[in-house]
């Protein structure tokens, strides 16, 4: 008998990359790269089964700059 091992549909086809920050730890967002016509693809680094996130790179960009700028903190909601 043979066992197979399943691969993610996308694994063996793209680099997927992680944040230096998430350490040896499996609870991040992976992206994947290069970007490919203008669109990201984001996945859960836990369930690499699951069909990765797609957005637009432009998107992720405002997205990743605003978490910077600490646009989501809990000092930047009204009425705190």
């Amino acid at each position: 008998m043979t066992s197979v091992i399943a691969t993610p549909p996308e694994h063996s086809v793209y680099r997927w990359h992680r944040s230096s920050h998430s350490g040896e730890t499996n609870s991040c967002l992976e992206l994947r790269t290069p970007p490919r016509r203008g669109m990201t693809r984001i996945r859960d680094s836990k369930d690499l089964f699951q069909p990765p996130l797609i957005c637009s790179t432009a998107a992720w960009t405002t997205f990743v700059t605003s978490l910077r700028d600490g646009e989501f903190s809990a000092a930047s909601r009204p009425g705190r």
